[in-house]
């Protein structure tokens, strides 16, 4: 298998204090990664760094064939540094799709409009193009025949499996999902979980920062424990769950044991 996503030494801080310290990974393509820990830990600044949303401060970070080296003796006031930089990021994000825990999908458009808006105006894609596409993802997230809904029609896990179809819509290599499904009812988790878990099925390479241990437990090839801005230890679900190395991970996760 290849490594699609390669990290190294990945640093951010926001004034003084350090969100992210020495991030090092790598994922192969086709694997479904699980991030668990508290809340504050870094866990969606680590996703937003991937996505290229947020700068990181010094380190390396590869995605497919594009490789972005940022640190103390790069000078990114340099004009053409900056212009690299955001050449890069920019192709970055068109590979890496991103589900955030607000969906801001568009109030006064159809469905079909949202998944449709950005293969057409980001990508130039033909509108007939796109709307096949959008139609064939719809059917793929289970909503066949709701093209012509508004978001107000949707309920909260309909809105999240419109909202990934959309990030699919660009046809990413790589799947970021940051806490997709916080905002559900309990009857509803399992409709966006079973999306994801169907794309995994299909070889998708996805991220995705969860509480849901049962999820992280059943779905993940690995599970990675951070704490305080660093990756304390990332090993198969049985190990983290059931034998963790770090006591830190045993502390945790047992949490949902008692």
């Amino acid at each position: 298998m290849n490594v699609i996503l390669e990290i190294k030494n990945l640093t951010r801080s926001i004034g003084s204090t350090k969100i992210l310290k020495n991030i090092s990974l790598s994922v192969q393509q086709g694997e479904l990664i699980s991030i668990i820990g508290r809340s504050g830990c870094g866990k969606t600044s680590l996703l937003r760094c991937i996505n290229c949303l947020d700068a990181f401060d010094e380190g390396y970070l590869r995605v497919g064939e594009i490789v972005i080296e940022r640190g103390r003796n790069c000078n990114h006031r340099n004009k053409n540094n900056n212009e690299s930089y955001n050449v890069k990021a920019y192709h970055i994000r068109l590979k890496v799709g991103m589900l955030f825990q607000t969906l801001n999908l568009f109030p006064n458009r159809t469905v079909l409009e949202n998944i449709t808006i950005a293969p057409i105006i980001v990508k130039k894609e033909p509108k007939e193009k796109a709307i096949a596409t959008a139609l064939e993802l719809l059917c793929k997230v289970g909503l066949k025949g709701f093209e012509n809904r508004y978001p107000y029609q949707l309920s909260g896990g309909q809105s999240q499996r419109v909202a990934i179809a959309r990030a699919l819509a660009l046809n990413p290599d790589i799947m970021l999902y940051d806490e997709p499904t916080s905002a559900l009812d309990p009857e509803l988790v399992g409709e966006v979980l079973n999306v994801m878990k169907d794309l995994d099925c299909e070889g998708m390479t996805q991220i995705v920062v969860t509480h849901a241990m049962n999820f992280a437990k059943t779905a993940s090839d690995y599970v990675i424990y951070m704490e305080q801005g660093e990756i304390i230890e990332m090993d198969t679900p049985e190990k983290i769950f059931y034998n963790p190395s770090d006591k830190r991970t045993e502390s945790y996760v047992r949490l949902f044991k008692e």
